[in-house]
């Protein structure tokens, strides 16, 4: 079952990488300097985070395809990376062709990073979900905070691919879980809520300005994030249908 879910989001992540690039460059805008204010500094921090060459990851990946014998896991996580650079791409030159600047840096990023590289392939992709999962809710935000057709349709682009992402993600965690016993799947659990909710709160205290202006109070964020992490991982799931679903979710991307 578990050949098939890999077999399938590899032909996922091939497929998605040979899709032509249809995004409007070429409109006319030019956003006003007030939502260069609002937006900028945000912006560059996602882009930034986006930009990871995920050799920890590609690593992590390759010892543990290995030890689980998922020998596709390495090339899914390669394309994966490069889909997520992708989005940094896209950003950048968005915020090039108008002038925002780019962050070499920034401490958010730089804790993230630290905090998947000692400990493996289950914990940095249950670090990254927490990113992506909240970096959803962010997008939709973004897409709301501004005028620009362009940025627009780059979060639409974004937001696609990484419900891809998410769906695939969270079944490899919860087949990861169903591997646990008891005590360790729930210790996990439990870690995950608190980074999960600790990041929530961080995100929404340096990108309020975005949030805000894209008609989300704390509360309201607070809660969309916490709606999408209860539709990943649902609480009443055992670890038998766990296993058994881990290895269907990978035909979700055709519908």
């Amino acid at each position: 079952m578990m050949d098939l879910f890999f077999r399938e989001w590899l032909e996922y992540f091939q497929w998605n990488a040979e899709e032509p690039d249809t995004l409007p460059w070429q409109a006319r805008e030019n956003p006003s300097d007030a939502e260069k204010a609002a937006i900028g500094a945000s912006l560059a921090t996602f882009q930034l985070g986006e930009n990871s060459e995920g050799s920890a990851l590609r690593k992590f990946a390759a010892e543990y395809g290995e030890r689980m014998g998922f020998g596709m896991l390495p090339d899914i996580t390669v394309l994966f990376v490069r889909e997520e650079r992708n989005h940094s791409a896209l950003l950048a030159r968005f915020m090039d062709k108008h002038g925002i600047p780019a962050k070499a840096s920034d401490w958010t990023d730089a804790v993230f990073r630290m905090i998947r590289r000692p400990f493996g392939f289950e914990v940095s992709i249950s670090v990254l979900i927490t990113a992506e999962i909240i970096g959803l809710v962010y997008y939709r935000a973004l897409r709301e905070a501004t005028g620009s057709r362009l940025l627009r349709a780059i979060c639409n682009k974004i937001l696609e691919d990484e419900k891809a992402h998410l769906e695939y993600e969270s079944a490899l965690i919860r087949f990861a879980q169903s591997t646990r016993g008891p005590l360790k799947r729930a210790a996990w659990k439990l870690g995950h809520r608190i980074l999960f909710a600790g990041t929530a709160v961080v995100v929404f205290r340096e990108h309020r300005r975005v949030l805000l202006r894209g008609g989300l109070p704390f509360i309201e964020f607070f809660d969309a994030c916490w709606k999408e992490f209860h539709r990943l991982f649902p609480a009443a799931v055992s670890p038998r249908e766990s296993k058994a679903g881990a290895g269907l979710q990978g035909a979700a991307w055709r519908s």
